[in-house]
Parts: C-alpha cells; structure tokens; sequence
C-alpha cells in the first residue's frame, strides 16, 4: 500500500473500523480516496484492541504486529511482519 502511493502510511484500526493516513511533512492527513477511504466495521465485528501500523515506502512495516478480529464464534488474525507481508 505505501509502495502504491510512494509515501509513508499509517493504518488505523478501532472498535469502530479502520481507515488509512499519509505522512505530509511531520503531519498525518486521512486518505479519503478510494481504495483508501475510511471503512466501518460490519455490524457484530469486533478487534481485539487499538492497531496503528506504519508502512514506509519500500514496504516495511512498524511495528510488526497482530491484529485479532471476531464476530459470533469465528475469530482470525491477521499478522503484519516487518517486512510488510501480510
């Protein structure tokens, strides 16, 4: 995704939805365009706990991290690695 835009990008995840923000000088700005656009979690979905994730440019991610979602009795994670796979 930061490779798509040659920027470094942010992903926020909370008990609401997600949503993605660029870096601009020393400020984060949302992305509003679409694939990127801020999303709301289907009705029943829940995440663990509060995600950020920084992606750089090349790729990589920061901190490298696992994001545990749920809804009724199905539960997945999703891990990050540093290298930004997925």
């Amino acid at each position: 995704m930061a490779i798509l835009l040659s920027r470094t990008v942010r992903l926020r995840l909370d008990a609401t939805g997600y949503a993605f923000d660029r870096r601009r000088s020393r400020e984060w700005a949302a992305i509003e365009e679409r694939p990127f656009a801020p999303q709301s979690w289907s009705a029943g979905l829940l995440v663990a706990r509060p995600v950020q994730v920084v992606f750089d440019p090349a790729g990589g991610a920061m901190p490298a991290t696992r994001i545990d979602l749920a809804r009724d009795d199905a539960r997945i994670a999703v891990a990050i690695a540093a290298d930004g796979d997925i």
